[in-house]
């Protein structure tokens, strides 16, 4: 003790010794910290990335429903794109799960429960997805599997012979079709009850006694018919007839009990993470507090010698704590083998530790931003797709009264300002785009514009089957009118509504901005939709006209029997007349 009291060398080699001790204490306080922060938010990214992985099972899932089961590839083929992208997401699913359960962050958090509902859900969700395929396989679409063979067996009964069963096959097709476009179950009802009508229409009918081999072969015809849809009717309630029941119903439930065990995790994942960049930021303000402190009790008891450079390092130390780090230039000049110089070495050591840190830390914010971007992408995307699936629902009937909702929907969501919507019509000789609503536009100017293929931007999108956007608007395209003044749009988009390979119309839009790629690839997604409700309307529109054909007809031909029955009699009364005539002349005669 009388040593480190007179002694001032040994003092100062103390305090410095204590400084320096203190100095690395905070560095490995704050290097575990930090260490602790990142391995944090490594571990949110991973959650992050599982919460985007299982949203996209869930576009893959409505990908596959709208278009991937309506593919010949569906079921010809052992598989398809739209279910190879969910078989590709489900294994990376289960690696991140695998390794987040490994995880010692995640260990920590207590979070083994939740991620083994998480894991135990996706599984239920991924079995339910596999009954689902199994089933939309069975089914068939169009001319394969059920609905392939019940279209063969009705395409042989509507080759029948006689009006009445022209007519009952109008009338099962009809209530076929309304049942696959309502979803209703009353239609199979009426569908089964219209075939015991036809089947004893048949056993009654002329036929069945001068060809009883064609009306067996109807009757058989019939009965498989009814068979057929009977099974599909079955599998359409097994699948579920509408987004919360059946199938699709669970499936839902399973997500939504997904998106809440993923949201929770990343919540409590996230509330760590901030709670220990608030612990790391606290000890490093303690430990540069304290070696300044430390610092300025030593520049009281040294020499005068060793005051200016402990005097400029505590300046610097406040100035860089107060976020000028070009102060630390200053130091540059000092060159000391002393204790004085191992203390600016571990400040600057420690420095670029911290900065180091805190740069990977900003890297880490801008990559989670990003991610958040894209979700929130996908998100409006998929939220656009289903708004625009229910407003074609809903709207079923006359097609301009749809098209007219579509498009001012549509204007509004994609932020355009005019719009157009051509459909097909098919004339004697040929076919022509026919303006059927718009919206911001003088419709009386062009109610009567119509495109043949390849005639103006219209007609070229029909003959090519491909979008058109434009930025470099001609001069003469309609303006934007208000009450103010008119301006030019900006861009164009022109979208072919296609329904598979067929054009059934064409939608223009204009913005007085320019559409991002993400706005072309709802509108072209929102189209097919559109493209198969009004091949829809137009197949209903014809089965309609024909059932108005046919009842012409028969009330055509009820009046021809009518004059001829009328006929028949006039006819009788004067060979009465004439015989009765004969009678009496005969008797002078004789």
């Amino acid at each position: 003790m009388h040593f480190l009291k007179t002694n001032i060398r040994a003092r100062l080699q103390l305090a410095f010794f204590a400084i320096i001790g203190m100095a690395a204490l905070a560095g490995v306080l704050s290097y575990k910290l930090l260490k602790q922060v990142i391995a944090h938010q490594q571990t949110q990214a991973q959650v992050d990335d599982l919460a985007g992985l299982l949203a996209d099972t869930r576009i893959q899932e409505k990908d596959f429903l709208l278009w991937g089961r309506k593919t010949e590839a569906f079921y010809t083929n052992p598989t398809i794109p739209e279910l190879d992208a969910y078989a590709e997401t489900r294994e990376k699913i289960a690696t991140l799960l695998k390794n987040l359960n490994t995880n010692p962050v995640v260990q920590s958090a207590g979070l083994e429960q939740d991620l083994r509902a998480l894991d135990q859900h996706f599984h239920k969700y991924h079995q339910l997805f596999g009954e689902l395929i199994t089933l939309y396989k069975q089914r068939g679409f169009k001319d394969w599997g059920l609905e392939g063979e019940m279209r063969a067996y009705i395409h042989a009964i509507e080759k029948s012979r006689s009006k009445d069963e022209q007519w009952f096959v109008l009338m099962l097709r009809r209530h076929e079709k309304d049942f696959f476009i309502r979803q209703d179950l009353k239609y199979r009802e009426q569908v089964n009850k219209r075939s015991e009508e036809f089947i004893a229409y048949l056993e009654q009918a002329p036929l069945a006694q001068t060809d009883p081999a064609y009306t067996s072969n109807m009757i058989r015809a019939v009965k498989v018919y009814r068979s057929h849809f009977n099974k599909i009717a079955g599998l359409e309630e097994q699948i579920g007839l509408n987004h919360e029941s059946g199938l699709q119903g669970k499936l839902l439930e399973q997500a939504r009990l997904i998106e809440e065990n993923a949201g929770n995790i990343q919540l409590r994942i996230g509330a760590k993470s901030q709670e220990l960049e608030g612990n790391a930021i606290w000890v490093m303000i303690c430990s540069c507090i304290l070696l300044i402190a430390s610092g300025i009790l030593i520049s009281l008891a040294v020499a005068r010698n060793m005051a200016k450079p402990l005097m400029m390092l505590s300046n610097v130390m406040q100035q860089v704590r107060n976020g000028k780090e070009e102060a630390i230039d200053q130091l540059s000049g000092i060159r000391r083998q002393d204790e004085i110089g191992m203390l600016i070495n571990s400040f600057n050591s420690m420095l670029d530790d911290v900065n180091t840190k805190v740069a990977e830390i900003q890297e880490k914010n801008k990559a989670l931003e990003a991610s958040s971007a894209r979700e929130q992408e996908r998100l409006w995307l998929g939220q656009g797709v289903n708004r625009f699936e229910r407003i074609l629902m809903e709207k079923q009937g006359e097609v301009e009264h749809l098209t007219d909702c579509f498009l001012r929907e549509l204007v509004k969501y994609v932020g355009a300002v005019q719009g157009a919507v051509f459909v097909k019509h098919e004339q004697a000789s040929e076919s022509c785009m026919r303006l059927s609503s718009c919206y911001a536009l003088d419709k009386k100017r062009y109610q009567h514009a119509s495109f043949l293929p390849g005639e103006g931007i219209v007609g070229a999108v029909w003959q090519e089957k491909e979008a058109v956007f434009m930025n470099d608007i001609p001069e003469d395209y309609s303006k934007v009118r208000s009450g103010l003044g008119a301006s030019k749009p900006r861009s164009i988009l022109v979208v072919p509504v296609l329904n598979d390979d067929a054009v059934e119309g064409v939608l223009e839009l204009a913005s007085l901005s320019e559409f991002s790629p993400l706005q072309q690839e709802l509108v072209q997604q929102v189209c097919k939709g559109l493209a198969t409700t009004l091949a829809t309307a137009k197949m209903q529109h014809h089965t309609r006209q024909l059932l108005e054909q046919a009842q012409r007809m028969a009330q055509e031909l009820r009046e021809s029997e009518e004059v001829l029955r009328q006929n028949m009699e006039e006819m009788q009364a004067t060979q009465e007349k004439m015989r009765r005539e004969h009678t009496r002349t005969n008797p002078l005669q004789e």
